[in-house]
């Protein structure tokens, strides 16, 4: 497993339709959140941090659970699930969009092996 520790103002895109063609909008993690808060208060008491868990599997990212970096609450967890089984369009939108802007593969860390002195 690997981890990612983002920023909730971290920019990302979201792909969007606009007059039958596909646009890039601009937004943040933490807009992307906002929809897995249970409690709306919750947002309020967001760190400014979330820890994103994911594994490479070949060059395919992943994503595992996103949760608060301060307070450790899980907001989105995959659970087994899979796009078109059971995720929302919030679900795609979101994981979409980490994966193709978060650059997650630069967080993970592979020691070259070095020469004994």
């Amino acid at each position: 497993m690997h981890e990612a520790i983002l920023k909730s103002n971290t920019s990302l895109s979201v792909d969007t339709y606009v007059d039958g063609k596909h646009r890039l909008k601009d937004t943040d993690l933490g807009t992307l959140m906002s929809p897995f808060v249970t409690h709306p208060e919750d947002i309020e008491k967001w760190s400014n941090e979330f820890g994103v868990v994911f594994e490479m599997d070949g060059n395919d990212v992943m994503i595992e659970s996103i949760y608060d970096n301060e307070t450790g609450l899980v907001y989105w967890e995959d659970e087994g699930r899979t796009p078109g089984n059971g995720w929302t369009d919030n679900d795609e939108t979101l994981i979409n969009s980490l994966m193709m802007w978060a650059d997650l593969p630069s967080y993970v860390y592979n020691p070259e092996p070095c020469e004994p002195w």
